[in-house]
């Protein structure tokens, strides 16, 4: 029995003599010596393993180390070139498909425009009726209702005409905004005859009365803002949401039949007889930032819509509006508008900013009635900021390039573009209008005395579309193998030489230090055993 013991605590003596310093060594030699020099010698990273080879010579294992930093410094340097790319191009849009069907994407909204912004009629009559000096007969004052047009279109005006003007309306109680409402052409009266989607329709209700940049305009299929111009009796006919074809070709789009009432042209922006067609999002303000189209009197207009969309993924709405560089159309609150848009964002923009500079809005701008409307003798104001704040960057005065500024929050109206968009690029065929040799079943033109009529034809030219995708530039996955790429191409990286990285410095260093103990637990534990047992020995 002592022999067995003494056998036991011979070997456990013999195995701390052969090895005096493995046991006295600390934990923090194992971690970082013997846990980089078992990692270089196990792992697949190309040129770890020349390092710590017995067989290498010292200047050998200089060379590896050499290539090695350099390796890590140029895997550190492409990784961090690929997060700036990444960072300056968040989004990409890309096609998706170019045979997208044309009755997914709502019809556009279509706001027929006057040459002619005064009616003769109307000034005549406002003339009239209203209190005037006595110096100032019917016709002058009528000329001076023409200066109205100058918040549109600067001209050249005496000032003192602005002032006389100006007097008479506050006479009359009457500010320029309500002037200039009472003296525009009325729809109900350029509009003869409406026929949408191959049936003849009134054609007060498919229009209602807008505001446009240009003046007072008469809209089909727009629901910018929240009220409605349509009579109360065609209410029930008009849809909540914008209309929807799903043919192609002019019988299955909007006709329209214009009077653009000669006689009573008085003020008009263009020299001739016509309207300016626009077309635009059902969401958006009109005006000259939509497809324009100008027609003129005695022709008849086919504008064929070819129209694109642009929509966003789900992973694009999970970025900040400041990363993604884009809004969606809920996501910012409107003044005047019923849902944001880049152009609704810069049409109340410049309301604000004229509100800013001359303390009103001019008529014609966007105005939920929360401001005054400039009156007069604001004129001067207005002309001088006119020119700056019109432009595509308001109140910016030196160029984007030429300034180095590169962001919208550098600007004045911190505008973004929308995330998701239609677009309605057309083309426009123009003929003469005779009826000598026509034929129409719908007698669209019965008993219409043709003299210096327009028509119009707004459709889509095709069942299919062009689709756009907006998508984040990169997402995990793509990160991801990226990264791995880049790793991979340098020395050899991967995740599983990481989980191995991260073994040798954690978790082998705990075996080691735990298996350390044990053994020297159980040979303190034999010694112990072994001495009680020559204890009982001797006693006996």
């Amino acid at each position: 029995m002592s022999q067995v013991w003494t056998t036991q605590i011979g070997n456990s003596q013999n195995l701390q003599s052969k090895n005096p310093t493995k046991f006295s060594r600390k934990w923090y030699q194992f971690w970082i010596v013997d846990a980089l020099k078992g990692y270089c010698n196990t792992t697949g990273l190309h040129g770890f393993n020349y390092i710590t080879r017995s067989n290498t010579t010292r200047g050998e294992k200089i060379f590896w180390i050499i290539v090695v930093i350099i390796a890590i410094i140029t895997a550190i340097a492409l990784v961090a070139v690929s997060s700036q790319w990444n960072s300056e191009t968040p989004t990409v849009t890309v096609f998706e498909s170019t045979h997208f069907s044309t009755w997914n994407i709502p019809f556009p909204a279509v706001s027929i425009c006057n040459f002619n912004k005064v009616s003769r009629r109307k000034a005549m009559h406002q003339a009239r009726i209203l209190k005037k000096p006595a110096n100032i007969t019917v016709e002058r004052l009528a000329k001076l209702f023409l200066l109205i047009l100058d918040f549109i279109e600067v001209t050249d005006r005496v000032k003192a005409d602005y002032l006389t003007l100006g007097a008479i309306l506050d006479e009359n109680n009457m500010s320029t905004l309500e002037l200039y409402e009472k003296l525009a052409p009325d729809c109900d009266e350029m509009l003869l005859r409406c026929v949408w989607k191959g049936t003849e329709t009134r054609c007060d209700t498919l229009f209602q009365t807008s505001n446009s940049s240009i003046g007072i305009c008469c809209s089909f299929n727009y629901h910018g803002i929240e009220t409605s111009n349509n009579p109360m009796k065609a209410g029930h006919s008009i849809p909540r949401k914008p209309r929807h074809v799903t043919a192609s070709g002019y019988q299955t789009g909007l006709t329209v039949i214009l009077d653009p009432i000669e006689d009573d042209y008085f003020g008009t922006l263009l020299s001739g007889y016509g309207f300016r067609i626009f077309i635009h999002g059902a969401y958006d303000h009109p005006g000259t930032n939509s497809e324009t189209k100008v027609v003129t009197t005695t022709t008849e207009n086919f504008i064929s819509l070819t129209p694109e969309s642009t929509y966003a993924t789900s992973d694009l709405r999970g970025l900040s509006p400041a990363n993604r560089g884009c809004l969606f159309r809920r996501e910012q609150q409107m003044g005047v508008m019923r849902y944001y848009s880049y152009i609704n964002c810069l049409a109340e923009c410049r309301s604000r900013l004229f509100h800013e500079s001359c303390g009103c809005i001019p008529p014609g701008f966007l105005n939920n009635g929360s401001h005054s409307t400039c009156r007069m003798d604001a004129i001067d104001c207005v002309l001088k900021n006119k020119n700056s704040i019109n432009t595509a960057a308001p109140s910016f005065t030196k160029t984007l390039r030429q300034n180095g500024t590169g962001t919208t929050s550098t600007l004045a109206c911190n505008c973004l573009p929308d995330c998701e968009l239609n677009e309605y690029p057309g083309e426009i065929a123009t003929g003469i209008l005779n009826r000598q040799f026509s034929y129409n079943s719908m007698s669209l033109f019965e008993d219409l005395k043709l003299t210096s009529e327009v028509v119009v034809h707004v459709y889509f030219d095709d069942l299919i579309s062009t689709r756009y995708r907006k998508d984040i530039f990169q997402n995990w996955i793509s990160i991801l193998a990226s990264l791995g790429g880049l790793l991979g191409l340098v020395f050899g990286f991967s995740i599983v030489t990481a989980i191995e990285l991260a073994y040798y410095l954690t978790l082998r260093p705990l075996f080691r230090y735990f298996f350390q103990q044990l053994a020297k637990n159980q040979g303190r534990i034999a010694v112990e055993t072994f001495n009680n047992n020559k204890k009982r020995t001797t006693v006996k």
